[in-house]
């Protein structure tokens, strides 16, 4: 890679990271945040390279530009994928290349489907297994005060035998 090239990389990760932060309209100290950005963005441009120095504004200028050209590929590429029908016709040999990677395709997603499955039903069995265990404490603790309640209730008969007489 070209000292060029290095230098419009360097540009485009600092320019992005450094000026992100402070563009937008935040008032008058905007401004000023920006181009303490932009100064800061030249100070290591201009660190790293020493063949030439930039200024604040040509690193601004070169981060636009670049920003701009990738935009612009960008929208190239997408016009040229709409203008492209994605029609191919195949020779017999990928058509049966093609059918047999559809078949492994199909088989491994029947695996990873059946994996899945049995994956969910050990999930679901180990759920079950511990509501069961809830449930057989609630049936314990409900017995206790059946019992408590029976005691209860035989007392209550007890003290109301002895009083009535």
């Amino acid at each position: 890679m070209a000292e060029k090239d290095i230098e419009t990389l360097c540009l485009k990760e600092r320019g992005g990271c450094a000026v992100w932060g402070v563009q937008g309209s935040w008032g008058k100290s905007g401004v000023a945040k920006r181009r303490q950005g932009w100064e800061e963005v030249a100070d290591a441009i201009n660190a790293q390279f020493t063949s030439s120095k930039r200024s604040p504004e040509e690193c601004r200028k070169k981060y636009n530009n670049a920003k701009q050209r990738t935009k612009e590929k960008i929208d190239y590429l997408k016009r040229d994928l709409r203008k492209t029908d994605v029609r191919f016709t195949c020779t017999n040999r990928e058509t049966e290349t093609n059918r047999s990677q559809v078949d492994t395709v199909g088989k491994v997603r029947e695996k990873r489907k059946i994996d899945e499955r049995k994956e969910n039903i050990t999930e679901d069995t180990q759920r079950i297994r511990l509501e069961q265990r809830k449930l057989k404490l609630e049936i314990t603790k409900l017995e206790k005060e059946i019992k408590l309640i029976d005691t209860k209730q035989k007392f209550y008969e007890m003290k109301m035998s002895q009083s009535e007489i």
